[in-house]
């Protein structure tokens, strides 16, 4: 994917159902990691 998440939303584009399930992932993706760090419970 060749923007981000900010610069979709400004643009008020929609997400094709691939754009949705990148940003889903990586949010997941933060999530465990920061969860495996013990910052976030």
């Amino acid at each position: 994917m060749e923007s981000d998440l900010h610069q979709v939303i400004k643009a008020n584009d929609d997400l094709t159902p691939e754009g949705n399930q990148f940003f889903l992932y990586q949010i997941v993706r933060g999530s465990k990691y920061i969860h495996t760090a013990n910052v976030f419970h």
